[in-house]
């Protein structure tokens, strides 16, 4: 016997239809924006993290308008690792979404980091607190460090030279100290510019 392909009635093809605009409108309802527009953000991208087609990911830094903050007294110890202390206080408007972190700048590279991991919220009731230490040995040369509220607004900087012999100086520079101006890219990883098995230029927070 011959069998005929099967087709939908007319009503049939229009119920179906109906039905998947139905869960159409109820996904967008879940998954569209809500009525509070959240704050304007510095959307970038970079690192490692892609779309199916290969295409990065878009990152966003919500900035608060407005930060002061100043850098302690750095140490170093006898593994050769940086501790730089620090302190920053949002002057803007108050959102618990608003990030900051502390980017460090290299002589050898035309760029910096700042990384998803290491942006920090800011306390509503005064200064935050935070401490930034090398992940690895300290380097010979200059290191540019800045407390930043987002990836072009620097809020306070200093240079770090080290001599051969590891011996360190600090010194508060301008934030647009040639040795701090360069782009920084939002990024999440860890190990750019790793210097032989232990980055000596990377911050970790806490």
């Amino acid at each position: 016997m011959n069998r005929s392909p099967v087709r939908l009635s007319p009503l049939l093809a229009v119920l179906a239809t109906t039905a998947l605009l139905v869960v159409v409108a109820t996904t967008t309802a879940v998954a569209g924006p809500t009525t509070t527009e959240p704050p304007v953000g510095v959307r970038t991208t970079g690192g490692p993290v892609t779309t199916a087609t290969g295409s990065p990911i878009p990152r966003v830094w919500f900035a608060t308008t407005c930060a002061t903050g100043h850098f302690g007294a750095p140490a170093l110890d006898t593994y050769g690792r940086v501790t730089v202390p620090a302190e920053i206080t949002n002057c803007g408007p108050d959102s618990a979404l608003f990030r900051f972190t502390i980017v460090s700048f290299r002589t050898d590279q035309d760029q910096a980091y700042a990384f998803d991991s290491q942006l920090r919220p800011y306390r509503s009731d005064g200064p935050t607190p935070v401490t930034a230490t090398t992940i690895g040995r300290a380097i010979p040369g200059q290191l540019g460090v800045c407390l930043m509220r987002n990836i072009a607004a620097p809020v306070a900087c200093l240079r770090l030279t080290f001599t051969d012999d590891l011996e360190m100086t600090a010194e508060p520079i301008p934030v647009d100290d040639p040795l701090v101006t360069k782009p920084v890219i939002l990024t999440d990883d860890p190990h750019l510019g790793e210097p032989g098995g232990g980055c000596g230029t990377c911050f970790g927070l806490h």
